[in-house]
């Protein structure tokens, strides 16, 4: 499996565009399981389509209907924009090959990364389908190009201690009598904490389906999928 992720990735998976994007449905991306015959990719695959149903991006009835109506671009939430971005940066990531990986080839795969990541602790051992899936989801950022300098894990580790900086702040500032100056820097941080919960719900969503299909990807033909006739 890692020859052949290497030389999908090398050449390059396929360039999606909004018109070829368009074409695949939610039943297409589901059929993709049935051509894996590698059984750990399969594995994997079908944990990540598990995960997009439990975040209900698929009905459960569209599948057992067999309902064809449900486009990616509906399962992207209006994020069409950025899904085909985050795919088009996965192209020439090789996922396959970091699910089999042991740790010096996941070092490799992710660089030196940062500091963040350093402090996040030793790489996983990946000797099972949920800590590989987990370990995609997590470094998913780090593995696409140009990389993130810090992993998706991390990233939440920082937003929690904003949230937790910013409840401080507003209790502190509660506790001394609030000031004029004071409250409204902390509404206005407050805000922003709220877009950036509504920005990672949506973010959540894209990521994991660009994952989904970058990863079958590398084992789907690639004439097949730009077709649309997965």
């Amino acid at each position: 499996m890692r020859a052949e992720a290497q030389n999908r990735a090398a050449a390059g998976k396929p360039q999606y565009t909004p018109r070829s994007l368009s074409r695949l449905t939610a039943l297409d991306l589901h059929a993709r399981l049935e051509r894996i015959d590698n059984p750990l990719a399969h594995e994997v695959a079908a944990e990540l389509w598990t995960r997009i149903l439990r975040m209900s991006m698929v009905p459960r009835e569209v599948i057992d209907r067999q309902e064809p109506g449900l486009h990616v671009r509906r399962m992207a939430g209006g994020n069409t924009g950025r899904l085909l971005r985050l795919l088009d940066e996965l192209r020439h990531a090789s996922l396959a090959e970091a699910i089999v990986a042991d740790s010096s080839g996941l070092r490799e795969l992710l660089g030196e990364g940062s500091l963040l990541q350093r402090l996040g602790g030793p790489l996983p051992v990946l000797d099972s389908t949920d800590k590989r899936v987990e370990f995609l989801l997590r470094f998913l950022e780090c593995l696409k190009r140009p990389p993130w300098k810090t992993d998706w894990q991390s990233m939440e580790r920082l937003r929690g201690l904003a949230h937790l900086v910013l409840n401080l702040g507003f209790f502190v500032s509660l506790a001394m009598g609030g000031s004029r100056t004071v409250l409204p820097g902390l509404a206005a941080a407050a805000l922003l904490i709220i877009g950036l919960l509504v920005w990672k719900f949506l973010y959540e969503r894209v990521r994991l389906l660009a994952l989904y299909i970058s990863f079958t990807d590398e084992f789907v033909e690639p004439e097949a999928v730009l077709s649309g006739t997965v």
